[in-house]
């Protein structure tokens, strides 16, 4: 399995993460503001893993073509 590769698996989990809680907030069976707040914090969280993804595999990428 090249790097690319596995970070295309890493992006893909985390899309379909990202949708699958998208979703859940969407059909508002959300318990309450606590419930809400923590599950819009793993979107967020899933967000920013997955741009620090991308700039290490563009960094990787440049180290490469040097």
């Amino acid at each position: 399995m090249s790097l690319s590769s596995e970070f295309e698996y890493l992006q893909s989990k985390y899309d379909d993460r990202i949708k699958e809680l998208g979703s859940f907030l969407a059909q508002g069976t959300v318990k309450d503001i606590s419930e809400y707040q923590r599950i819009c914090g793993v979107i967020q969280g899933l967000n920013i893993a997955n741009e620090l993804l991308l700039d290490l595999a563009k960094r990787l990428e440049t180290d490469a073509d040097e």
